[in-house]
């Protein structure tokens, strides 16, 4: 067998080896991924899933409705829109028709063309004559049928919740308890801040900002001021104003001259005084 047939029959090997790679099929709207590169092209990968991405709901299939998400709006799947017989994933919540919606303070936070009703994001198709959503959940009271839940019986700050109907109006249902929705800080009642929980930013009561005693609970890890505080990597993973200081978000005004947290754990290590990130042992409840 001469040389230059075998190297004509590896060439040939080779080019089919990279043929099959390259047309290798990609997942499809609804399929498992990790990686955006997993999905067809044109899709992307949220929630371990294979989406279409949108403006709009307008850009999705009938049916499907344009959500936001931590990475960015997308269709969702109709297996991921229904809540009658399950919980909702991803951070969004179980709105009084059954359906899972992102929450949000006001219109800006809600993709184009949608409406902040109740604290969940809707499109207008979606409200009755009322402007609010269809009452379907047969647990909430009912207004006169109207489909609205009576203020009378709905939850005020600091009480227990598992939909954001469960809450007065204005309000949004975050760790189990409604809070006062917010942008910034300056939202808040004197002594709260806006915390940044799974895309959801809420005023932090405040029972669950102190770790002086108690560990904190949620997403939430002790500081080295011995507050409750959401981590980051950056800014972006804070509410608005905020900063990002050895892993945790601090308003400005919390911070020393030093630009850290104040060092408060008399059993932190410090640093030069900066800020530890955690307590030991009780920087985050399991």
């Amino acid at each position: 067998m001469s040389a230059s047939w075998l190297r004509a029959f590896g060439l040939i090997v080779i080019s089919a080896w990279l043929a099959v790679g390259c047309s290798a099929k990609k997942i499809e709207v609804g399929g498992p991924c990790t990686l955006n590169s997993d999905c067809d092209q044109g899709l992307v990968c949220t929630w371990g899933k294979c989406h279409q991405a949108c403006h709009t709901s307008v850009d999705c299939p009938a049916g499907q409705s344009c959500v936001q998400t931590n990475s960015g709006p997308i269709c969702q799947l109709p297996v991921e829109a229904n809540c009658k017989n399950t919980s909702c994933s991803g951070g969004l919540v179980c709105a009084n028709d059954l359906r899972c919606r992102s929450t949000c303070p006001s219109d800006p936070y809600c993709t184009t063309g949608q409406v902040c009703v109740g604290g969940v994001c809707a499109d207008p198709g979606d409200l009755e004559v009322s402007g609010q959503l269809p009452q379907r959940n047969p647990n909430l009271a009912t207004d006169g049928g109207q489909g609205n839940c009576s203020e009378s019986t709905k939850g005020t700050v600091g009480a227990s919740c598992l939909l954001v109907s469960d809450c007065n109006q204005s309000l949004a249902c975050s760790m189990s308890r409604c809070h006062d929705a917010c942008q910034a800080t300056a939202d808040c009642p004197a002594g709260e801040s806006c915390v940044k929980i799974n895309g959801t930013t809420v005023c932090q009561l405040p029972d669950e900002s102190d770790c002086t005693r108690a560990t904190c609970s949620g997403a939430f890890v002790c500081a080295s001021d011995l507050r409750c505080r959401t981590t980051c990597l950056s800014a972006l993973d804070c509410s608005s104003g905020q900063v990002c200081v050895s892993g945790v978000c601090a308003d400005p005004i919390d911070l020393e001259v030093s630009g850290q947290l104040p060092q408060k754990g008399r059993s932190l290590a410090t640093d030069g005084g900066a800020a530890a990130p955690a307590r030991d042992g009780g920087g985050l409840k399991d």
